[in-house]
């Protein structure tokens, strides 16, 4: 009872404040706008503010009414500038509109925005990767290869494999790409791989221990 107490005084406390109250509305409009009907939408915000701007851009965005979207996406931009997901909502929008070096850079903003935001990061990789420039997949790699073994994940395996493959690097792809299996529980998918690995072991020592490693994990997979 006494963590209760505590807990709505303290929801009390952010929903007095002013800052935590406006985000919290910019939340709830965001969901609103995705998983409502847009005549919902425009019902339930049948005024004027931010949130309401919001719920009805992202509901535009779902009916692919796409002009009107950005229109006010744009609007909310001039308005909050140093908000890094409305240049990540329009990042998605522009990159599902096939164009990629204008998503690029937005995607590029918010991450400049919010640089501790893995998601964000991991947005912007996607988007790098499905550029049809080098330059582009080597900025791809980077982002990989700053998150630590801590964070490494599905994802980051994946599109590690995927970059390398890209640029050349066709071992190093089969190892990540044996990783990424591993992480999923896709044994039959990491020993494909791995027998790609072994027929190449005698002419490439430097990735005996790679196949150690996958090896010793896959003998210890149910």
């Amino acid at each position: 009872m006494k963590e209760l107490i505590i807990y709505v005084k303290n929801t009390n406390l952010l929903l007095n404040n002013r800052s935590f109250l406006h985000s919290y509305n910019m939340v709830k409009a965001k969901v609103i706008g995705f998983i409502w009907d847009r005549e919902q939408v425009l019902c339930t915000y049948n005024y004027e503010s931010s949130e309401s701007i919001y719920a009805k851009c992202v509901a535009d965005y779902r009916k692919h009414n796409i002009k009107a979207s950005l229109e006010k996406l744009d609007k909310l931009i001039r308005s909050y500038q140093k908000n890094p997901y409305f240049y990540e909502l329009k990042a998605q929008i522009t990159l599902e509109n096939s164009e990629i070096v204008h998503a690029i850079s937005l995607y590029k903003q918010a991450v400049d925005l919010l640089p501790e935001s893995d998601l964000l990061k991991k947005e912007l990789i996607s988007a790098l990767l499905t550029s049809p420039t080098q330059s582009d997949w080597k900025k791809a790699e980077n982002l990989l290869s700053q998150f630590n073994d801590k964070k490494v994940d599905g994802f980051v395996l994946e599109k590690t494999a995927l970059t390398k493959a890209k640029l050349g690097h066709r071992l190093e792809s089969y190892i990540y790409s044996a990783k990424a299996a591993l992480f999923f529980e896709d044994k039959a998918k990491a020993k494909r791989f791995l027998k790609l690995l072994q027929s190449k072991k005698d002419r490439y020592q430097k990735i005996q221990e790679d196949i150690i490693d996958i090896e010793e994990s896959l003998n210890n997979t149910p």
